[in-house]
């Protein structure tokens, strides 16, 4: 019971907090490039903290310290609600709101299914998070294949370095390419270093070292624009419907983002029960290398297949629905100039046919 009611009440919070912090980018400017470079830069500083997070949280849980997992996420939340707290305070809209809309669950629906490019990128997405099922294997295969589970700080670091660099050189990217054509290309190389990755195996610790850098640097471009297409789809939404639903466009995100990292989370583990896996009960490394189990063969293999292998599955599926988005950036501006009243609709229109 005390699970079920906290879990609801974390959840709720989640959303309250999650919806107005990507969606006050719409409210900040008009201009679809600023937004991209707002976007951007905000994804480079999330991924700085993440990696904080994740270099924190695995040396609490080693096997050195042996801090439970509990008690490190409770840091970890502690931290995150300090750095998170200036924003409320410091961040202004500049753009004049407008009258709020009064939705039905039926409004709703229908706006929801009017803007197909933002079902087509969720779809897809669902597959491509869902099924990313690495970040939460990652210990488990540091531990078992490379005989300590803080070998994962290792692979972060070597990372660091190129993963910054890409993600510095995103907007110029944007700026000069469409961002759609140049997610699909980095999900492609993903895709290619991924299943390089399950052929190599985790005999060489060099060749998976190497492999993991350079599956990191598609990684992280993707990682910072994963959730630039969401305001392009909300300005969709509005010239295509007529109704403003940024809320609920953002809304639909932060549910999306909730339900695939609960599949991932769970998928992998769930999946190595189908290959020998012994199960095992511990609070931390440092309690699991004091019961000293030794897996399978076969629970081995699976874990190295899962671990690399099912990621790929999602992102050619992913990969095939994003092929149908097809709203350019270009575009998006036209919608965007529409809806704040800059042009009228009948120019918007005459303009979006020469695209």
């Amino acid at each position: 019971v005390w699970f079920a009611v906290a879990y609801i009440l974390w959840d709720t919070a989640y959303t309250l907090c999650d919806v107005p912090i990507f969606g006050i980018v719409t409210v900040m400017t008009e201009r679809i490039d600023e937004r991209t470079s707002l976007l951007s830069y905000k994804s480079i500083w999330s991924g700085l903290g993440a990696g904080i997070a994740t270099i924190v949280a695995t040396v609490l849980v080693g096997e050195n310290v042996g801090l439970s997992f509990g008690l490190g996420a409770l840091i970890i939340a502690v931290f995150s609600f300090a750095v998170m707290m200036p924003v409320s305070y410091n961040v202004k809209e500049r753009i004049q709101a407008v009258e709020d809309e009064k939705f039905t669950l039926r409004r709703m629906f229908r706006y929801l299914f009017q803007n197909k490019y933002l079902l087509i990128y969720y779809v897809g997405y669902l597959f491509h998070a869902g099924f990313g099922v690495s970040g939460s294997l990652m210990l488990l295969v540091s531990y078992y294949m490379f005989h300590n589970s803080q070998f994962s700080l290792f692979i972060l670091a070597l990372s660091v370095l190129p993963m910054l660099i890409c993600a510095l050189l995103v907007p110029k990217l944007i700026a000069r390419f469409d961002k759609m054509k140049l997610y699909l290309l980095c999900c492609l190389l993903n895709i290619i270093f991924s299943i390089a990755t399950w052929v190599a195996g985790y005999d060489s610790i060099v060749v998976f070292s190497v492999l993991s850098v350079l599956r990191s640097i598609p990684a992280a471009f993707a990682g910072v624009t994963m959730f630039m297409f969401t305001p392009d789809c909300a300005e969709y939404g509005k010239f295509r419907s007529g109704i403003e639903a940024k809320g609920i466009t953002f809304a639909l995100q932060t549910f999306m983002a909730k339900l695939t990292g609960a599949i991932s989370g769970s998928l992998g583990l769930f999946l190595l029960k189908f290959f020998d896996w012994t199960a095992v009960r511990a609070e931390s490394f440092q309690d699991l290398q004091k019961l000293a189990i030794q897996q399978s063969g076969t629970a081995m293999s699976g874990l190295w297949f899962i671990y690399n292998m099912i990621p790929v599955i999602g992102m050619v599926i992913a990969f095939i629905i994003w092929c149908f988005y097809r709203l350019r950036d270009k575009e998006v501006q036209i919608m965007a100039d529409a809806n704040s009243g800059k042009i009228e609709r009948e120019e918007a229109l005459r303009l979006l046919a020469k695209h």
